[in-house]
C-alpha cells in the first residue's frame, strides 16, 4: 500500500468505514496528517486499563478472562476502538466497566417540538428539547412524579404553566400533532391538560382535556368556532398514574391510555387544519382563569407529527415511562471471545452522562 492509498483510508470518518477497510486501518501503525491512528497495545492482565488521552485504537490478545476498566482521562466526543484478537484457545470472557453502556434510541425525535421533564424543585419548567420554557404561574409546587419530580398543580391555588404566543417557537400546530404526558388526578374539579386559546377574542386553537369519564380534543379552523371536537370514553380514578396521548393526522384523531389505543364511543370530527392563533400555550388551565387541573403532571411532550402506536407503546414503556432523550442505556453484557477471531468494539464518550456509549461491534475471522 502506498502513502496515498494509506492517506485515503486514514482520513475516512469512523462511521463511514467498511468492515474490510476498518480491518486494514486498525492493522496500520503510522500517523498520517497528524491523525492519531497508531495502534496501542494494552497489557494482558485481569483488569485492563485504557488511557483515552494517548490514542484512539487499542489492541489486546488476552490469555485470560479480564475486566475492561473504565478508561481514564476521557474527553467529550472521544472515540476509542478496541481490537481484541483471540488466540487458538478462545473462550475468554470480557467484563465491561460500569461506564461502558449500550445506548439505543427508542423513539425517533423527528417532529419533537418541546419536552418538559418537570424535574425542577421550584420555579419555571425547562424545555429539555426546545426553547419553550414554561412560566410557573401562582407558585406551582413540585412533588414526586412518575419519573423523578412532577408538577403538583392545585385547583385552589390556580396553578398552571404557560408561554406567551410571542415567546414560543413551534407550538402552533397545523394539521398533525401529538400531545403526550403522565397525569395523576387528586380530584376531577378541572379537566385542562394542554390548551392554546384566549378567553374569547377569536383566538381558539386547541384544547386537550380529560376527566373521570372521557378524554377529548377540540380544535378550531378559524379561531372563533369550535368546529372540531373528538372524544372517547375512558374511566379514570384519582391517585392513579395514567399515560395519556392524543394524535392528530389531518382529520384522524386517536387517543391512547397506558400504551393502548382507546376507541370506546369515539365520536366527533375535526378540521384538517388548526387555526394559528395568538393565545398563550398553557398546561393545566384553559385561559389561565378557570378549569384548573388538580393533580400531578409529568413528562410532557408535544410533537408536530402523529406518533405511531408502537412509538406510543415505547413511551409508556411497560408502565415505567421513558424520559427524554427517549433512549435507553443499559450495561454491556459480557463478551465471550471465539478462537482465532478478532472483535472490534467502538465507543464514544458522553461527558454529560459520564459514560462510553457503544457505537459498533462486530467480529471477523482473520484471513
Amino acid at each position: 500500500m502506498n502513502e496515498e492509498q494509506d492517506k485515503s483510508i486514514m482520513s475516512w470518518p469512523l462511521d463511514h468505514i467498511t468492515q474490510k477497510s476498518l480491518e486494514r486501518w486498525l492493522n496500520n501503525t503510522t500517523t498520517i496528517d497528524n491523525k492519531i491512528t497508531k495502534v496501542i497495545s494494552l497489557v494482558d492482565r485481569a483488569t485492563v486499563i485504557t488511557d483515552a488521552f494517548i490514542g484512539n485504537i487499542f489492541t489486546l490478545t488476552p490469555t485470560q478472562s479480564f475486566t475492561m476498566a473504565n478508561p481514564i482521562n476521557p474527553v467529550n466526543g472521544k472515540r476509542i476502538i478496541y481490537k481484541i484478537k483471540q488466540d487458538s484457545t478462545g473462550g475468554r470472557v470480557v467484563t465491561w466497566g460500569s461506564k461502558f453502556r449500550a445506548s439505543s434510541v427508542v423513539v425517533d425525535t423527528t417532529g419533537l417540538v418541546s419536552y418538559w421533564k418537570m424535574d425542577e424543585s421550584s420555579g419555571n419548567a425547562a424545555d429539555s428539547h426546545g426553547s419553550n420554557t414554561l412560566v410557573n404561574n401562582n407558585t406551582t409546587a413540585y412533588a414526586t412524579g412518575k419519573i423523578n419530580n412532577g408538577a403538583d398543580l392545585e385547583t385552589g391555588s390556580s396553578n398552571f404553566f404557560s408561554i406567551a404566543d410571542a415567546s414560543q417557537s413551534g407550538l402552533d400546530f397545523s394539521s398533525a400533532l401529538t400531545f403526550s404526558l403522565w397525569v395523576r388526578f387528586e380530584t376531577f374539579t378541572g379537566t385542562a391538560l394542554i390548551f392554546k386559546r384566549t378567553d374569547g377574542g377569536g383566538q381558539e386553537s386547541f384544547r386537550f382535556q380529560m376527566n373521570a369519564t372521557s378524554i377529548s380534543l377540540t380544535t378550531s379552523s378559524d379561531g372563533t368556532t369550535n368546529d372540531g371536537s373528538v372524544s372517547v370514553d375512558h374511566t379514570a380514578v384519582t391517585t392513579t398514574w395514567y399515560h395519556v396521548v392524543v394524535t392528530k393526522d389531518g382529520t384522524t384523531v386517536k387517543f391512547y391510555v397506558n400504551g393502548a389505543e382507546v376507541s370506546a364511543n369515539l365520536t366527533g370530527t375535526v378540521p384538517a387544519t388548526i387555526f394559528n392563533g395568538t393565545g398563550a400555550f398553557r398546561v393545566g388551565s384553559n385561559e389561565g382563569i378557570s378549569n384548573f387541573f388538580d393533580g400531578i403532571m409529568d413528562e410532557i411532550s408535544v410533537w408536530s407529527r402523529a406518533l405511531s402506536a408502537s412509538e406510543i407503546s415505547l413511551l409508556y414503556n411497560l408502565s415505567s415511562g421513558l424520559a427524554y432523550p427517549l433512549a435507553s442505556a443499559r450495561s454491556l453484557p459480557t463478551l465471550a471471545t471465539r478462537a482465532a477471531y478478532v472483535d472490534y468494539i467502538e465507543f464514544i464518550y458522553d461527558s454529560v452522562a459520564d459514560r462510553w456509549n457503544l457505537l459498533s461491534l462486530y467480529q471477523s475471522y482473520p484471513t
